[in-house]
């Protein structure tokens, strides 16, 4: 998933170019692949695969959470979609929010450490890579 999610960034132009590059034959987006392993492999020896797993669970959670944030914001918003629109209850993000939000609180320091260190490695190659595009 992480290969698939580096390779559309890449794409979009969040990411380096080079995690876009797909293999002739396969199309498979072989860099993108290369590197996702690679920080498996040294987050993996670094610490376990214990501590990998509760580092990868515990940044799902975030992100989890932050997506039912930003779709309880957008209920709020806009309350009467388009017709056709799947709808769901208003309570719907928040207890998915507050479920996420109360798993997360079960981790260990290591896993807040870890991936706090993810996250701003992410942040700073963000920042890095929005200085060197060419604003519009």
């Amino acid at each position: 998933m992480a290969s698939r999610l580096s390779y559309g960034m890449a794409r979009e132009g969040l990411m380096p170019a080079a995690l876009a590059r797909v293999h002739p034959v396969r199309r498979t987006p072989w860099v993108a692949v290369l590197v996702t392993l690679g920080l498996a492999v040294l987050l993996a020896v670094s610490g376990g695969v214990r501590v990998l797993a509760q580092t990868t669970s515990l940044l799902l959670l975030t992100v989890f959470t932050v997506l039912h944030v930003a779709l309880w914001r957008i209920k709020q918003r806009d309350p009467d979609p388009s017709p056709g629109v799947f709808v769901t209850p208003a309570w719907t993000p928040v207890a998915g929010g507050l479920a996420c939000g109360a798993l997360a609180l079960q981790f260990p320091r290591a896993a807040y450490q870890r991936s706090l260190l993810v996250l701003a490695a992410g942040l700073v190659l963000y920042v890095l890579l929005n200085r060197a595009r060419p604003q519009n």
